[in-house]
């Protein structure tokens, strides 16, 4: 679960920092798409998990997992895709044949 950033005119060097993404079970990377302003990272999983993550310091500011029932926990499929609006404040993604809007609370994994 780490993510290494590279200075694409200087592969060579390798990467120029990398920061390990903390989760309570092994994920399996299915996306990642930085916001338009260059802050922020947004990942996703095959574990229907989107965390955003600070661009530069590494920091985990928002994770969420959905599901088809909250009261039974039932997983969904993966999210197919995900993406930031081009403003950087709403996040999309299209899960099980629904695309779901929001707003993602910086440090609080609060899905508004």
């Amino acid at each position: 679960n780490i993510i290494k950033l590279y200075d694409v005119r200087e592969l060579e060097k390798g990467p120029f920092t990398s920061f390990k993404v903390d989760y309570h079970t092994q994920v399996q990377w299915a996306g990642m798409k930085f916001s338009s302003d260059g802050n922020y990272i947004l990942l996703w999983t095959e574990n229907n998990v989107m965390f955003v993550i600070d661009a530069f310091k590494g920091e985990k500011l928002f994770e969420h997992q959905f599901v088809l029932d909250e009261a039974s926990m039932i997983p969904v499929p993966p999210a197919m895709e995900a993406s930031f609006t081009p403003d950087s404040r709403y996040l999309l993604a299209a899960v099980e044949n629904t695309i779901h809007v929001g707003h993602y609370v910086q440090h609080r994994n609060q899905w508004k």
